[in-house]
């Protein structure tokens, strides 16, 4: 129920330490975790007051909102441990899983999941061998080879590279800051894109910056733009920036953390630069399941991010479709956005997204289906009247369902 608190007694010994684990069942469930003593006041002598509480580690985009609270007990007893939900919400399919595990179980990860499906805007995607690779076959384009692989940092002489190069390093001291020195030979167009291998946002947050010959700055990855209810300046850092050089010279890349106050061991970097390669990036389907009735139909909506430039066509199959459905292309009406007016350099920090839509149409005398077929739902790159590999694959289960009386 909206507002409900669980609550549990235990018997703990005089220097036991003790970890309570509240695992959610339920995507918006954020469970909390409190831990009280029976040990009164001078005017209630059975009133509990609380030793501990815990929401979650650290909250951020990615991370588990499950609660973990670790406490060593000064003295034999009971005690009382509530577990609530930190927004007071409730509902029959907010379920949990409790655990309370003597001593003191492995701290949960500060790093975000990653995600099977592609997303080259995070910065815990990794930097692949053949990244480059990948990347030319999303736009059936020559990539070039891998990139040389620089060392930066500590005490050595700031080094000379040329794209493409991946830089590594680590912020081990507060306000350090590493530099290399990127020779260009004419005008490029080029992106930055960075990799966080161990620590990552919000403990670490990278800055990078490109400055001219004479040190102004060109460019870096840290976005800005106006908020235009509050008229305040919004500054995010991204994990990818494209931008041009329209001279060549020799330009300083400097990299760091967001503060000065902030280092670490695993604050480690890999910083690739190199040319721009158009190519299909984050594909997504929207719905995760489809039920149709006979003779009707529903949609399977596909947003594709088009990065750096790239201009070819995008084809959309399904595959695995349930006997007496088909699918056929559509266009949805378009929600009408007005323009950013002071939405800065976007261009340099976003994908340009087109949406699209697989129509599923259930035939009259389709047959209700006993279980959902597996649907392919496959994204290929098309230039120059060529179709390239699937570069992306989502399965929806698809079911025909009875139909229901009017």
């Amino acid at each position: 129920q909206a507002g409900e608190i669980d609550t549990y007694w235990i018997q703990a010994d005089e220097g036991q330490t003790l970890t309570f684990e509240a695992v959610s069942g339920h995507g918006p469930f954020d469970p909390s975790l409190s831990l009280y003593e029976p040990s009164g006041s001078w005017f209630d002598s059975a009133k509990l007051n609380r030793l501990a509480f815990l929401d979650e580690p650290l909250y951020f985009p990615g991370l588990s909102t499950d609660a973990r609270l670790v406490h060593r007990f000064s003295r034999s007893g009971k005690y009382c441990l509530k577990l609530a939900a930190f927004s007071g919400m409730g509902g029959p399919d907010f379920t949990y899983e409790l655990r309370i595990v003597p001593g003191e179980t492995p701290a949960p990860s500060l790093r975000p999941t990653v995600e099977p499906a592609w997303d080259e805007r995070r910065f815990t995607r990794l930097f692949e061998k053949d990244w480059l690779a990948k990347l030319g076959r999303r736009g059936m384009t020559e990539a070039p080879g891998a990139p040389e692989i620089y060392r930066a940092g500590g005490l050595a002489e700031v080094q000379s590279v040329t794209a493409p190069a991946l830089i590594e390093g680590a912020i081990a001291r507060p306000a350090e800051v590493h530099s290399v020195r990127l020779k260009v030979d004419k005008p490029q167009d080029l992106v930055l894109e960075i990799e966080t291998p161990a620590a990552t946002m919000p403990r670490f947050n990278p800055v990078v910056r490109v400055l001219e010959p004479g040190g102004a700055e060109i460019v870096t990855n840290v976005y800005t733009k106006l908020n235009n209810n509050g008229l305040y300046m919004m500054k995010m850092i991204q994990a990818k920036t494209a931008f041009s050089l329209h001279a060549p010279g020799e330009y300083r890349v400097e990299i760091r953390d967001i503060t000065t106050g902030r280092a670490g061991a695993d604050f480690h970097y890999r910083v690739l630069l190199r040319r721009k390669i158009p190519h299909i990036g984050k594909v997504e389907a929207v719905e995760d399941h489809v039920n149709l009735e006979p003779g009707r139909s529903k949609p399977v909506t596909i947003h594709v991010d088009r990065e750096e430039d790239f201009a070819g066509f995008v084809a959309v199959i399904a595959e695995n479709l349930p006997a007496g459905v088909s699918a056929i292309t559509g266009i949805e009406n378009p929600a009408e956005k007005p323009p950013l007016p002071n939405g800065g350099k976007v261009e340099r920090y976003t994908a340009r997204t087109q949406t699209t839509v697989l129509m599923l149409v259930a035939a009259p005398d389709a047959t209700p289906s006993e279980t959902p077929a597996m649907v392919r739902v496959i994204a290929r790159p098309v230039v120059d009247g060529r179709m390239g590999d699937a570069i992306a694959v989502k399965e929806i289960p698809v079911m025909v369902v009875a139909r229901r009386p009017s």
